[in-house]
């Protein structure tokens, strides 16, 4: 094949790829995300489940993210670590990771997964969206929030079931924030008036001390372009 056949031979291929190409709605990640409300739910039901005291260890750190949980176990009377672990593995089914000095022990904890999660809700426009998230908050005297935009990541596009068809997602009409913030009550009674705000997701709460009841909050808020 000479240099114009083949110039020729790829033009013809590329308008056959343009003619082919068939645009598709982009996959709305949080409708397949718990709602706020549920996954606090079932974070609380997990929290209520775990023992404070275990075998002489007092539960201090507490993890949730989507999946798993995190449970950080300090040691209270003087009861070995071979003792402890031996009694959580057969307690959680799984073996706690200790710190160096044996007075530190770690559970991460396999969650049971969502099923047939389906969220579908209309996205609140993008101005008047972030003005709702951050009013709530100044309300109710929280005034150290983190809202930062990210870009939106979109999975391959699916093979088409025709080759002579090729599937490329449609266009982006939304955007995407990540948020933190750190409060000093339990995250179901700090989100109480945000759990109905559509676009808003939660992906995780951690506690460096359960006692004092400090939790730091992240999760993701959608909304649209416009």
């Amino acid at each position: 094949m000479g240099y114009y056949s083949y110039q020729y031979y790829q033009q013809e291929q590329e308008e056959h790829r343009i003619i082919n190409t068939k645009y598709i709605p982009p996959p709305h990640e949080w409708e397949s995300e718990t709602s706020v409300n549920e996954q606090l739910n079932k974070w609380d039901f997990y929290l209520e489940s775990y023992p404070m005291v275990f075998d002489g260890w007092d539960l201090k750190a507490v993890s949730f993210s989507r999946g798993l949980a995190k449970l950080t176990y300090m040691r209270n009377e003087m009861l070995t670590a071979s003792s402890f672990g031996k009694k959580a593995f057969a307690y959680f089914n799984v073996h706690p990771v200790f710190d160096k000095s044996g007075n530190k022990a770690t559970l991460s904890l396999l969650l049971p997964a969502d099923k047939d999660v389906d969220n579908k809700e209309t996205l609140l426009p993008g101005q008047d969206a972030e003005i709702i998230f951050y009013s709530y908050f100044q309300r109710i005297g929280v005034n150290h929030i983190e809202l930062k935009k990210v870009d939106v990541k979109l999975p391959r596009e699916p093979v088409s079931d025709n080759p002579d068809v090729i599937y490329k997602w449609g266009k982006v009409t939304w955007k995407k924030y990540m948020w933190t913030l750190t409060v000093g009550v339990p995250p179901s009674v700090m989100l109480y008036g945000l759990k109905q705000l559509p676009g808003l997701r939660i992906s995780k709460i951690r506690t460096e001390d359960i006692d004092r009841s400090t939790w730091k909050l992240e999760g993701e808020f959608y909304a649209n372009e416009k």
